[in-house]
């Protein structure tokens, strides 16, 4: 074993606890609590923020793997285990692409100075 295999039942639970205590103090500071004591309604706000940020900076990345789940899905009820490796394989890869061209265009277009008429 090497030491990174040293993994205990408990150490699932320590992470679990410290990602709630820092979306708890995210979301007081957000709030503008002084003490940073926080209470359910700051956890939802930081854990809420976080996961936002997450997904927005990961889109392309999700959007693919959900897709790949599906075509993973329809392969294996066309064409079996082949079918299902195949489907999941193309429609992750269409996807991914699809949507970091869609995220390539809205850079773009938000990047763009907007003419006004005067």
């Amino acid at each position: 074993k090497s030491e990174g295999d040293n993994y205990e039942a408990s150490d699932a639970a320590r992470g679990l606890f410290q990602a709630a205590k820092e979306a708890t103090h995210r979301g007081a500071t957000m709030r503008g609590k002084k003490d940073h004591k926080g209470n359910v309604i700051d956890w939802a706000v930081g854990a809420t923020t976080t996961t936002t940020e997450y997904v927005g900076e990961n889109k392309t990345r999700l959007g693919g793997a959900a897709a790949g789940g599906g075509g993973f899905m329809v392969g294996m009820v066309l064409g079996g285990p082949v079918g299902a490796i195949i489907g999941g394989l193309v429609a992750t890869a269409a996807t991914g692409k699809t949507l970091e061209t869609i995220d390539e265009h809205q850079k773009k277009k938000i990047e763009q100075p907007k003419l006004t008429n005067e």
